[in-house]
């Protein structure tokens, strides 16, 4: 992982407010789009998805206007779209649509649909569809259709 910097921190160490890609932060961090993203703690907002296959660690909250990501997220995401390219744990609201790759722990509220590649353990809800690949356990609703491909326990 490269920790190239392309903009600008205000504050000492990871602490403080930061404009662009800057690789770890500790407090606010606003991007058009992520690269060379390590870690943030605190508030990631972004415009869009990050290049190529995401990286980096966001605990907190993510924001995204319209879209957001990143390899793995634990608190909170708010976006149009949110894609995670790991695991996701936590409560994502997406209005139109919310995909992990990996796991999924927590609520997941979409719009138009949710997918998760991997297992996911709790509730997600889909206005269209939900896609589970992996094991489900939990509560799956889509408004047209919710699947399954490993083992589900709990309503669908």
């Amino acid at each position: 992982m490269s920790a190239q910097v392309c903009g600008i921190k205000l504050g000492p160490g990871d602490a403080g407010v930061a404009v662009g890609c800057v690789a770890r932060v500790d407090g606010l961090r606003f991007n058009f789009r992520d690269r060379y993203l390590q870690q943030v703690r605190g508030v990631g907002v972004t415009i869009w998805r990050p290049y190529d296959e995401s990286e980096g660690v966001v605990t907190g909250l993510a924001v995204g206007l319209p879209v957001t990501g990143a390899a793995t997220l634990r608190g909170r995401a708010l976006a149009a779209g949110i894609e995670v390219d790991q695991d996701f744990t936590g409560i994502a609201l997406a209005p139109i649509g919310f995909r992990a790759a990996d796991r999924v722990r927590g609520i997941v509220l979409s719009g138009v649909g949710t997918h998760a590649s991997g297992n996911v353990d709790g509730l997600v809800l889909g206005g269209v569809g939900v896609g589970v690949e992996g094991r489900l356990r939990g509560i799956a609703i889509g408004g047209v259709g919710a699947g399954g491909g490993g083992s589900v326990r709990g309503p669908l």
